[in-house]
């Protein structure tokens, strides 16, 4: 070919064509490129002037490239046209075959891509020679039809062919008799290949093909085969169709057809989860829903409908203006926003009214991102805590009532008692009684009493002021303070614990001053670490049988005339106060063994 070859390439990145055509017209003389960004100025140019070829890439803002491809084929049937992109993939190259493109090539980085291009640009260029009518010959078209058709193969087995509606001929790829599960040497008319189909989508397959070839309407469809896969199950493929037009009407029609079996698989066992999700969606006993940045609902189950009375028909659109009194929306709606704005989840309490009456419900609230990455939407869970804060005011104010009770008993008691200590006191200067040291001692144990009828009242509260403490200085701080009579008590930790100083004290006070009660004279109390987390207290003493291991826990509990009965259940409420766990077993010398795991 002695004339130039003239190419006209259309790509958005304003530095790209242009670079493209410098690279084209060095690798070849013969080829004059012309540049623009503009889809719809290159469609002005090819009016205007002659080209031999249009190279474009796919993605171009309002554009994209096989939009350009069917509005040149509308104009100019046979005019060679390349897809030069970087947005490669199976769907663009399906549809980009089908809509008769010439070549399609990827902008991967290699070094020889633009010969390579310019090869395409002048084989396609070559081959066309139109006539008056833009009509290319017969041998040329003949040749580039089975070239392109049979190069689709390459790309992602992908099945190419041509309805030649003058002529009434179908031209298939090898890889399109391959996908209807037929030999190569096939050759079908447009009756035969629609036979290849499942019955119930022949009559689709009839309809979309005449609306191609009446209309110049495109389809894009998915159909099933007569055959079954090797596994004995469903074939389905997708089938495109491209009309191309020429003076007298559609001329031919350009389609592929791509194996998505596994993707209808992948789509039942989809549609099977999503079923599944929707079900607990639907079904958990908490209200559950979706808002978009403006406050309209998406989504909401069956809980949320029912407890406020929405009607499942109107859900997607409303707003909590629309279910709620105005103060109560604009509270809810604050709550959304600061979600969106700081794109943060938050846990809150709202009270809303219902039917039944105001519930107040424990709200937890996440943003949802868009593609951009921004919060686009809220999503949000709502459990209904009414009945736990009714439970959970009546409790605290049952136990402000027992604080006020023990605040009072403690006033109430010690001051007689230390009434009766001073009166006691005066007598024993005055007489010399036996009697005197019993009623000492039953003062004491009513002290005693009193001090653990007041710890207990006030356990029960979860330990919340907790720091890292070395279990051995706490236990010689509360062997300090113990009237050990005679015991020894062994302290043999390195470990140490997190917890509330004083509670871990008064618990290894408790076990102390147990141990010292109950283990005789000369009982040894050891303290250890436990191999898994935790601590040990236990003594040489008689121990306790088996069967009074969980009584000996229970309030007023005790097998001594001196003991409260309440050390021990102090000593398990501090225990559950941290979350740890208690066992009561038998030490190696017989005596009593208390396992607390931290």
């Amino acid at each position: 070919m002695t004339d130039p070859v003239r190419v006209l390439h259309v790509d958005d990145e304003p530095g790209f064509a242009p670079l493209t055509a410098e690279f084209l017209e060095r690798e070849h003389a013969a080829i004059e490129a012309e540049t623009t960004t503009d889809p719809a100025v290159a469609l002005d140019r090819l009016a205007e002037s002659t080209f031999d070829c249009v190279i474009a890439d796919y993605a171009m803002g309002g554009w994209d490239g096989i939009e350009l491809l069917r509005a040149v084929r509308n104009r100019y049937p046979d005019l060679p046209f390349v897809l030069f992109t970087g947005e490669g993939s199976e769907d663009i190259a399906s549809r980009a075959v089908a809509a008769g493109v010439t070549e399609y090539i990827p902008k991967r980085e290699s070094a020889d891509r633009y010969e390579l291009l310019a090869n395409r640009v002048l084989k396609a260029a070559r081959e066309y020679q139109p006539d008056d009518e833009h009509e290319p010959q017969r041998e040329g078209h003949t040749r580039r039809r089975d070239d392109l058709l049979q190069k689709t193969q390459e790309i992602a087995g992908i099945g190419a062919w041509e309805y030649d509606v003058r002529r009434d001929v179908l031209y298939w790829t090898d890889q399109t008799a391959v996908l209807h599960g037929v030999s190569p040497e096939y050759d079908p008319t447009l009756s035969d290949a629609i036979e290849l189909y499942h019955p119930d989508d022949r009559a689709k397959l009839r309809d979309v093909m005449r609306s191609a070839i009446d209309e110049g309407r495109p389809y894009d469809i998915e159909l099933r085969l007569t055959g079954e896969s090797d596994d004995g199950g469903t074939v389905w493929l997708r089938a495109r169709g491209e009309p191309q037009w020429g003076e007298s009407g559609v001329v031919r029609i350009h389609g592929t057809v791509r194996d998505i079996t596994s993707q209808k698989r992948r789509e039942v066992r989809l549609a099977g989860e999503n079923n599944r999700l929707q079900s607990v969606i639907e079904n958990v006993p908490v209200a559950l829903f979706l808002k978009d940045a403006d406050g309209r609902y998406l989504l909401m189950n069956q809980y949320f409908r029912e407890t406020f009375d929405v009607d499942a028909e109107s859900v997607v659109g409303l707003t909590d203006y629309d279910i709620f009194p105005a103060e109560v929306a604009t509270e809810l709606r604050g709550d959304d926003r600061q979600v969106l704005e700081t794109d943060e989840p938050v846990q809150l309490e709202e009270q809303v009214p219902t039917e039944d009456g105001p519930r107040v419900f424990l709200t937890h609230k996440v943003p949802i991102a868009g593609d951009d990455g921004t919060p686009q939407a809220v999503c949000a869970v709502a459990a209904d805590i009414t009945d736990h804060k009714t439970r959970q005011q009546r409790l605290e104010r049952k136990n402000e009532r027992l604080e006020e009770f023990a605040s009072v008993v403690s006033h109430d008691l010690r001051n007689p008692l230390r009434v009766a200590a001073g009166r006691l006191e005066l007598l024993a200067e005055d007489c010399d009684s036996d009697h005197i040291d019993d009623i000492e001692n039953a003062h004491d144990r009513m002290e005693r009493l009193i001090d653990d009828l007041l710890s207990l009242a006030r356990q029960g509260e979860p330990a919340t002021e907790t720091e890292q403490l070395s279990l051995q200085t706490v236990a010689k701080a509360a062997r300090e303070t113990v009237e050990t009579n005679g015991a020894t008590i062994e302290i043999e930790s390195d470990t140490d614990i997190v917890a509330d100083e004083s509670r871990l004290r008064q618990l290894v006070e408790n076990l102390f001053h147990n141990a010292v009660e109950h283990g005789g004279d000369g009982v040894a109390v050891t303290v250890g670490d436990l191999n898994d987390d935790g601590f040990y207290i236990e003594d040489d003493g008689p121990g306790i049988d088996r069967e009074d291991r969980e009584q000996v826990f229970e309030t007023g509990y005790s097998t001594s005339d001196e003991g409260t009965g309440f050390g021990l259940t102090i000593v398990r409420e501090i225990i559950d106060a941290h979350g740890w766990e208690l066992r009561l077993t038998e030490s190696d010398d017989g005596g009593a063994r208390f396992e607390i795991r931290t």
